[in-house]
C-alpha cells in the first residue's frame, strides 16, 4: 500500500438479514408409516446415520423424507430446521399418530438462522494508471455461543481482480444472538458490497470509467476469455457493458451522492460463487 498512488480505505458494515420467506417451516411426520413431509433443502440428511444420536436406529432405512416443494428457503431450511423436524420424528413415535409441526412468524427470528453482521475493513491500492497494487480485506463477523459459522466473506477479494499483493482475514466474535447460516448468496453479499463500493470511488477519483478500471484489472485467463468473446454468464455484466449499455456519452458513470449521502444509479457488478473454510480465530463477547 505504501507504494500505492492512490488508496481507498473505509469500513463498511453490513446489518443482519433474518430469514422470512412466505411460506413457514412446516413439517409432518408418520412413524408408523415410515414417512415424513415438510419444505426441506436436502431431504437426504433426514437418512443420514446421524439418527442413531437421537435413537432413531436405521430411521434412515425405508424412510421416506418428501419434499415436493421447498417455499423459499434461500438457507433457512437447512440445517438448523432438521433439529425440529427430529423432534416431530420423535413425537410421533412417542404417540404413534402423526404429527404436524409448524413455526410461528416470531419463531422464525430465532429458530432458523440468518445472514451474520459484519464489520469489513477493507484498503484498494492502485497505480496512477488504475492497476491494482494491494488489496487488504479483513472481515469481523457475528456467530452464536455454542456455535461457529462464518461467511466467505473476503474470500472474493482474493481472486475476483488481479492484484500482486492480498491480504484477507476472517475473524468470528461471539455474541448472544442467533446462529447464523447461509443466506442468498452466502459471504458474496456482504463481500463484494464492500469490494465493488470501493472500486467505484476509486474510479471516480482516477477518473476512469468504472467499468474500464475493472476491465483494466480482471485476471489473465477471465481478460482472455473476454477478448475471445467467451466471458461466462458471471462475466457477463462487466463484459457487455462497453459493448452497448454505458448510455449515449459512451462512458458509464457513477451518479455523485446526494446531501444525504445517497447515490441513485446504475452500478455494474460481478457475481462468482465459492466456499471457504470457517473462520480461525474466535472472539468472546457478552
Amino acid at each position: 500500500m505504501a507504494e500505492a498512488d492512490l488508496v481507498v480505505r473505509h469500513q463498511y458494515e453490513t446489518a443482519v438479514n433474518n430469514h422470512h420467506p412466505m411460506e413457514p417451516h412446516a413439517v409432518v411426520c408418520w412413524w408408523g408409516g415410515r414417512q415424513s413431509r415438510g419444505a426441506h433443502f436436502d431431504p437426504g440428511h433426514l437418512r443420514h446415520p446421524r439418527h442413531d444420536r437421537a435413537r432413531l436406529p436405521n430411521a434412515g432405512i425405508g424412510h421416506r423424507v418428501i419434499s415436493r416443494f421447498l417455499g423459499g428457503g434461500f438457507g433457512c431450511k437447512g440445517q438448523l430446521w432438521w433439529p425440529w423436524m427430529f423432534w416431530a420424528m420423535l413425537a410421533s413415535r412417542k404417540t404413534g399418530r402423526p404429527v404436524r409441526l409448524e413455526l410461528t412468524r416470531a419463531q422464525m427470528f430465532t429458530l432458523v438462522g440468518r445472514r451474520q453482521e459484519t464489520v469489513q475493513d477493507l484498503g484498494l491500492g492502485f497505480s496512477v494508471d488504475g492497476r491494482l497494487t494491494g488489496i487488504e480485506h479483513h472481515a469481523l463477523a457475528q456467530t452464536s455461543t455454542h456455535a461457529e459459522y462464518s461467511d466467505s466473506t473476503a474470500v472474493y477479494s482474493r481472486f475476483l481482480y488481479a492484484c500482486p499483493n492480498v491480504t484477507t482475514t476472517h475473524r468470528l466474535i461471539r455474541t448472544n444472538e442467533p446462529q447464523p447460516v447461509p443466506m442468498r448468496a452466502p459471504g458474496t453479499a456482504p463481500g463484494t458490497f464492500a469490494l465493488e463500493s470501493a472500486f467505484d470511488e476509486a474510479a471516480e477519483r482516477l477518473g476512469i470509467d468504472p467499468v474500464e478500471l475493472r476491465m483494466r484489472n480482471l485476471p489473465i485467463m477471465i481478460r482472455n476469455r473476454v477478448a475471445r468473446g467467451a466471458a461466462t454468464a458471471c462475466l457477463s455484466a462487466i463484459a457487455l457493458v462497453p459493448n452497448g449499455s454505458a448510455g449515449r456519452s459512451g462512458r458509464s458513470r457513477v451518479p455523485p451522492p446526494t446531501d444525504a449521502g445517497w447515490s441513485v444509479g446504475a452500478w455494474q457488478a460481478r457475481f462468482i460463487r465459492q466456499y471457504a473454510k470457517p473462520a480461525r480465530s474466535v472472539s468472546n463477547w457478552q
